[in-house]
This record gives C-alpha cells, structure tokens and sequence, in this order.
C-alpha cells in the first residue's frame, strides 16, 4: 500500500485549529490535567458531537505539560497494523520522540519498536488518539495494551473515542490509571451555553430559543446548529430558525443511527418508543431474549449513542434523537410502532403501571386497550380521585370519544373521564350507554364494568346530591363484589373497605346515623393496602361528622384528628401535589370549634374544606359545609350573610329531611335575630 500524502498525514498529525467562537473550559482542562497527572489513561468519551476534539484541542492549547505532546486523529484507514503504527510512529516522531522507529514501525512489530523508546521517556510524553473507536481489529487492541504496559511510566496516553473499544478500560479502572470523562461532563452548563451563543451573536434570541436550548440538554453540535440557523438567511439559501430540527435529524441520521450496524439500528428503533426502557422492556420490544444476539443496554451506552442511565434500571435516549428515531420508525414501519405502542402498554399494566400503561395504549391510538386497562385494573377509582386522576387523564387526553362499536368498558370509562372534567351531562349518557350493554349480558359477565359504572355512578350521585342514588351505587358495589373471583379481592384488597365506606357514607347523607357509624366502623376494621389509605381517611372523616352532628364533639374531634394525619400522609404517587384537605373531617372539626365559640379555628378550616370542595363535588357536603359557615356568620352578628349562606345550601338541589330541617332551623334563628 502507498504512503499516505503528506498533506493527509500532516492534518492527522495536528490538532485542529480552535475557531473563534469556542468557548474556554477550564473546567473539562482540569479534569484532562488531573487524569494525566495521575494516571496512565484519560478517555473522553461521548456521542457524536459531544465535543470531545475539541475538547482535546482546547486542553492541549491550553496544556502546562512539561513533556512532549504527539497527536493522531484516526480514521477508518487506520484499521490495520501497518498503516496504524506507522502513522503513530509519525506522530512521536513529530513530537521529538523514538524518531529512529519511525520508519519501520509499520509491521504488527510497531509496539515492540515503539515502547523502549517511550519507557525511558522522562518527564512522559502524552499520545493524544482521537477518534479511538475507529479501530476495530483485535491485533490493533493487542498491540495498544502491549505498548500501555511495557511504556509505563513514560507514556500517558489522551483518548477521544464513542466507545470504551478497543481498550480494556476496566484493568486500568482496577489499577487506578484511569480517568473518564463522559458525555454528562461535556455537557454545556448555563453560562457556557449563553456565552456560546453570544459567541455567535444570537444572544438576543435568548428568551426565544430557551425551548430549543432546553431540548439540546447541553448537547453542544445541536447548539451550534441551532446558532447557525438562526444566523441564516433564507433568502439567500442558507439555514432559518425553521430549519433547526432538520439540520438536527439530518446529523444525528448520520452521526448516530447510520453508522451502526443494522441488528444494533433495529434495536435502536424499537427500543425508543417508550420514553424510558428497562433491560426487561427491550427484550420484549425487540423480540428477544437474553443474550440472544441484541445489543444489550449497557453495552449501548458503552457505544454513546445518546442513552444514558437514569437510575433504578431505567434508560432514557436524549430527546432529540429520540425523536429521530421514531421519525425514522414511524416513516419505516407504522404499523410496528403501534404494535410496539401496545407492547410497552401491556408491559407497564403487568407492573401495575396504569398511567403509563394507558398513556402508551393511547399514543397507539387503541382506546378500547387504554380502556380494558383502566376498568379491568380497577383503576376507575384513581380516575374518579383528584389527587391520583391526573397522570391518567393527560394519558386519556389525546383518545376520541368511543365511536362505533363500543364495549361496556369504553362507555365506562368514557364517564369516568367526563366526571373528571365535571361534565356531569356526558357522564350520565355514557353510563346509560354501558347499562345498556350490560343489560343484555348475564349479571355474571363483565363483572370489572359493572364495578366500574357502579363507582362513576356513586361519584355522580355525591357531585348531584342524590341520595337514593349514592344508595343504589353503593348497593351495587357490594353486589358485584361478592361474585368478583377470589385472586381479583386478593389482589386488589381497598376494595371491600371501599364498598363499605360507600355504604356508610350513603347512609350518613340519608341521615342513618347509626348505620352509618356501623358500616364505616366495618370498613376501618377491614385491611387496606397504603395506596388505599385515602379509603382509610375518608371513613376516619365520615365518622367524625357523623359524631359531630349528633353532637358527640368529643369524639368527633378525635375521630377527626386521625383522619388529618392520615390524608396528609396519602401523597399522589405519581405527581408531586400537596396532600388534599379531607372535607368531612374539616367540616367535623369546624362544627366543634364553632359549638367551643372558637371562630377563628371554624374559619379556618371553613377555608380548608372550601379549597378541598373547589376539586372533590359533593354537594350534601358543600350544604352541611356552607351551615357551619351560616352559623359562624350569626354568631358574628352577620345575619344577611347568613341568610345568604343558607340560600346557597339549599341551592339547586333538595336536601334530605333531617338536613332539611337544620337549615330551617338556622333560618328561623336567622330571622328572629333580624327581628
């Protein structure tokens, strides 16, 4: 083979010039400085365009290295021992060292010619590879590993590379020789990023381009593209601000995806869909098992193609080549992502993963699976909560309406979901609609729907006040609940303490006290799983208002004392939100503080159960609520507001007689005081 020309092997022999817009980085040169320092090898390591040369160039420009300084950028030519060692040997010899091997170090004997010189090298010379994943053959490994032993402590050797390959990082990870700086390091901080673009005199897009610099996450090419195509003129050609995402795809393509081999592009396909992947979640969606030829997750990491770690397991790609790799995957094979949509929501509900499992269910824009998740993972409840709802309506939130030939579950849920977003209209026709369904089925068949409509439909009847329906819901729910199979009440153990509790509550709202007091004594007396310990609280306040109206006010005090520590405790686990005011147990406690003529407590927790009533509808206890609050305005003094407090208790709706009756009662005393 010829000789390369010398003004190739010239420009691999150099570092390349630094432009004027670099930004300095002292702080990546002092993680190069120490490895050197201290160790026999410093790898910087990252994808494409993480800036890893330049990384290099800056900290050489900038290097106090008393010894001698070789570069060699490598590229695919020097995949073979002649070629390789030859130009190492070009490039010490360029720095002054071993110049007598420079001319026949070009066999696979380059590092038996090469590693005298550099062992007695004194003070160590520093061989700066760039591009280091650029060799692939295994002699080439041998020979490298050969020449770090045997020219110890001569050599320090500076590696700019994609992946650990070819050298076998961890025995000098064991040693202590090793130094890494990876992908996270090189990352631009704020100050770089804003001193980058003023570099460029974009500057004044700050505020404009924060959702762009936002999604480069420090990625420093994505920055300068995005710099470069604000600095563009269309109208002579060049790259716009629309443009961005195209130069980004455009690089990443080719940087990142194209150069991989094609089982490796397969997996990279098919494991971006989830926004987040496990070891376990990547088998399932490439359709392998382990070990069985597929690139595993750490290995991809290992090869910087944009994955990193995020702890606990999970993987996340960066965003942006995310991204492109659904493009590419949606372009390639829609009908495989959405299968592969479906498998990522099946994986997740089998983890008990409901919100993420719907959300996938929906992106795959199968509604009736984020349906059949929803009601048969008896996961209407959360639906039906403000506190839990959330994560599960955003992943509903880009589904149509059922249409066509609907199932029980898809009306059911359909409701649920219209409860959620108080449209009261909506969810009494799609109940009517699964009613109609299951009425034509056998009263043992899709048992999970008719829990399901029989939970919307108490949660309806508390929003309206209906209290004949709270007891019907919550008769059905005791129904369904004895035919439901054993592993299902095993598995899902809130929901006999649930269905007692909505037993209780109807029969508070009726004025059965002592049932009341009964059926949710019962349901506190039945074990419920800590997720569920909403249930728990919700009977603890129940119980409290139910003594507080027969005017127990020692224990109903109690009563709701325990109640509060409990709802605190009950935090959304999937969304970081304060913990929610118990209504009935503020509303017990406001009528204790009122009867001890303690106001400033009843207004108090008047403003808390306000707040906690602004997101749970209830309107029995809004009425009982908004009594209190009359007879704190009449213990001030303030009888027209009173009167007007009253007139809201009694507004849109017929309150049952023994509440009825009190809020008569406080009119009269209203207007007697009114003269």
């Amino acid at each position: 083979m010829p000789d390369i020309p010398e003004p190739l092997l010239t420009a691999k022999l150099s570092p390349p010039e630094l432009p004027g817009w670099l930004v300095p980085r002292p702080r990546i040169d002092r993680c190069i400085d120490k490895g050197v320092q201290q160790g026999t090898v410093t790898v910087v390591s990252g994808p494409p365009g993480a800036g890893k040369t330049t990384a290099l160039a800056q900290w050489l420009a900038a290097s106090p290295w008393p010894g001698p300084v070789a570069w060699l950028t490598l590229d695919d030519y020097d995949n073979t021992a002649g070629r390789f060692w030859r130009n190492l040997a070009a490039a010490l010899g360029r720095a002054g060292i071993c110049p007598a091997a420079a001319g026949s170090a070009g066999g696979g004997d380059g590092p038996l010619l090469i590693a005298p010189a550099l062992a007695a090298q004194r003070p160590p010379a520093v061989l700066v590879l760039d591009d280091l994943h650029l060799l692939r053959a295994p002699e080439l490994a041998a020979g490298l590993g050969y020449l770090l032993r045997h020219a110890k402590p001569g050599l320090r050797v500076v590696a700019g590379t994609r992946a650990e390959q070819p050298l076998p990082l961890h025995r000098y990870l064991l040693t202590g020789d090793l130094t890494e700086i990876r992908a996270g390091q090189l990352a631009f901080t704020g100050p770089e990023t804003r001193l980058l673009l003023e570099r460029h005199d974009v500057a004044a897009y700050r505020e404009a381009l924060m959702p762009l610099v936002k999604r480069m996450e420090g990625w420093v090419t994505g920055l300068r593209l995005v710099a470069i195509a604000l600095r563009g003129d269309p109208a002579a050609g060049t790259a716009g601000p629309g443009d961005v995402d195209q130069l980004i795809a455009g690089y990443l393509t080719s940087e990142a995806y194209d150069s991989q081999p094609r089982a490796t592009r397969d997996v990279l396909l098919r494991t971006s869909v989830p926004e987040q992947v496990t070891p376990d979640l990547a088998r399932v969606l490439a359709d392998r098992g382990a070990g069985r030829g597929m690139a595993s997750l750490p290995e991809l990491v290992r090869a910087n193609v944009f994955l990193q770690p995020v702890g606990g397991g999970w993987y996340r790609y960066h965003p942006l080549f995310r991204s492109v790799l659904q493009a590419r995957l949606r372009e390639e094979d829609p009908a495989l992502l959405a299968r592969l949509l479906r498998r990522t929501a099946e994986w997740h509900r089998q983890r008990g993963q409901l919100a993420d499992a719907v959300r996938y269910a929906a992106s795959a824009g199968d509604g009736q699976l984020a349906a059949r998740i929803v009601v048969d993972e008896l996961a209407v409840s959360r639906l039906l909560d403000p506190d839990r709802s959330q994560a599960l309506i955003q992943g509903l939130a880009d589904l149509p309406a059922p249409a066509g030939h609907v199932q029980s579950r898809d009306c059911v849920t359909a409701a649920a979901l219209a409860v959620a977003r108080h449209d009261r209209r909506s969810a009494a026709s799609w109940l009517g609609r699964a009613d109609d369904i299951l009425r034509r089925l056998p009263t043992d068949a899709e048992l999970t729907s008719r829990l399901a409509v029989a939970l919307v439909r108490f949660g309806l009847a508390r929003c309206d006040g209906d209290v004949p329906g709270l007891a019907a819901a919550a008769a059905e729910q005791g129904r369904v609940l004895t035919q439901l199979p054993a592993d299902v009440l095993s598995s899902h153990q809130e929901l006999a303490p649930r269905a007692r509790s909505s037993e209780g509550e109807a029969a508070l709202w009726a004025g059965r006290f002592d049932d009341a007091e009964q059926a949710l004594a019962q349901a506190l007396d039945l074990p419920c799983p800590q997720p569920a310990a909403a249930v728990r609280a919700g009977c603890l306040g129940r119980l409290a208002l139910a003594q507080a109206l027969r005017g127990r006010l020692v224990r109903a005090g109690e009563l709701a004392g325990k109640a509060a520590p409990a709802d605190q405790g009950t935090a959304c686990c999937e969304a970081d939100t304060e913990a929610p005011v118990h209504v009935p147990a503020g509303i017990a406690l406001a009528l204790v503080h009122l009867e001890r003529h303690e106001l400033a407590q009843v207004r108090a927790e008047l403003r808390r159960v306000d707040l906690g009533l602004r997101t749970r509808e209830d309107r029995a206890a809004a009425a009982v609520a908004s009594l209190a609050a009359a007879w704190l305005h009449l213990a001030e003094g303030r009888v027209a507001d009173a009167v007007a407090m009253l007139g809201c208790a009694r507004d849109g709706w017929s309150p049952p007689a023994w509440l009825d009756g009190r809020l008569w009662l406080a009119a009269a005393r209203a207007h007697a005081m009114a003269g």
